[in-house]
């Protein structure tokens, strides 16, 4: 599998939160892909994720705890970060290189979007669970979703809604119709290729306007025969 990703701040520093990494164990086999974005922009949301992405790396993640690690990291930013209005969507992925599946937990994100080679059809993976960081949700669950990512030229892409909600200077939208069309019509491509279309999709719809949201993506593409 290879992975690709890249974060664009419309402020200095900036609140979309981007990271892969393996277990500290060095467990190839279990790769971690996630993906956030906290509200607001600047130093305050910057702090914050890093916080979220310290808590992430230390736990050592693997397929059949996500729903629990998701619950105990909310309790804890819930607990420093309840009383602020804070707070952050996340989408978080684990491979399962052993079983050729992908496991995920969506806290409030957009759901990560999963290309099939055969069809050209895209599937949102959705999934229950709460934004991170609400004092009165610090006890809510989060469902941990399986699919299968066993096929040479699947790709999964997870964003931010920095992409779909830029604008063009007529007030359109870009959408995830485009998003998806993109990530269509480059999916033969790289992971660093695909990323880098789709932001230079969103830069040419955007034209001369300013951007006004974090813009974050992360794509996952199976390589190899298996």
């Amino acid at each position: 599998v290879a992975v690709a990703g890249r974060s664009l701040y419309c402020d200095e520093t900036g609140g979309d939160y981007l990271d892969a990494f393996v277990p500290p164990e060095g467990d190839a086999k279990h790769l971690s892909v996630l993906v956030g974005d906290i509200s607001g922009h600047g130093v305050a949301s910057a702090l914050l994720m890093t916080s979220a992405r310290a808590l992430f790396r230390s736990a050592g993640l693997k397929p059949g705890s996500l729903s629990g690690l998701a619950c105990r990291v909310n309790r804890q930013l819930s607990a420093d970060i309840g009383q602020t209005g804070n707070f952050l969507t996340l989408f978080l992925t684990v491979l399962d290189e052993d079983n050729k599946t992908l496991h995920w937990v969506r806290a409030g994100h957009d759901p990560a979007s999963l290309y099939d080679p055969d069809t050209g059809e895209i599937t949102e993976l959705k999934g229950e669970g709460v934004s991170m960081g609400w004092s009165h949700l610090m006890e809510c669950e989060y469902e941990e979703s399986t699919v299968e990512f066993s096929k040479p030229g699947q790709v999964v892409a997870v964003g931010t809604d920095g992409i779909w909600e830029t604008a063009n200077a007529e007030g359109e939208l870009f959408g995830r119709e485009r998003f998806h069309r993109v990530i269509r019509e480059n999916a033969e491509k790289s992971p660093e290729q695909i990323v880098e279309a789709v932001f230079e999709a969103v830069h040419a719809f955007r034209g001369d306007g300013p951007r006004e949201d974090d813009i974050t993506l992360a794509v996952m593409k199976r390589t190899e025969e298996v």
